[in-house]
């Protein structure tokens, strides 16, 4: 199975407790969920969105697209990638509710139809790395994904957690 990007969007309770609870934590990398909270895998977008921003020169929206993809703090410092034997590819992380409302309102300036263009200066950029199939509907498709994600947890005052599984 491939590492791909996985998001989390829990509760603060949740939230607040898997900051301290190895199981609380395991919890959420299960993808255990209750009806308010999701989850995202986001494949291998985050490169590919940041290369888009870059690409149109919007280096303060990529720098926004890799905090919200990458998370922030360590959520559970005892535990960075797990634990009971389930560990994942790389450190969990997270946001905390007021955070995610910041990025949210950030993402919402995403250009995505111009980002969906930029395969070729993409492409010329890096001409040695694989770029996805059917590239502006890949492009489109993770980006609205984000947006979404990102606006469902401001909206119910979510954290947000990250990690790569």
């Amino acid at each position: 199975m491939a590492v791909t990007q996985q998001l989390a969007r829990i509760s603060a309770q949740r939230f607040s407790a898997a900051k301290s609870d190895a199981n609380a934590l395991m919890s959420i990398i299960s993808f255990e969920v209750d009806a308010q909270e999701a989850f995202e895998d986001l494949d291998w977008s985050p490169v590919f969105l940041e290369r888009a921003l870059l690409a149109l020169a919007q280096v303060d929206l990529a720098s926004t697209v890799a905090q919200a993809l990458c998370g922030g703090e360590l959520l559970n410092p005892d535990f960075p990638t797990g634990a009971d034997g389930y560990f994942v590819y790389d450190d969990i992380r997270s946001h905390e509710p007021d955070v995610v409302v910041q990025i949210a309102e950030a993402l919402e300036a995403l250009p995505v139809t111009e980002m969906s263009l930029t395969e070729t200066a993409v492409r010329s950029r890096h001409p040695d790395q694989e770029i996805p199939g059917d590239y502006a509907v890949y492009i489109q498709r993770h980006a609205k994904a984000l947006m979404h994600f990102y606006a469902a947890a401001a909206g119910l005052h979510q954290a947000v957690v990250t990690w790569w599984d």
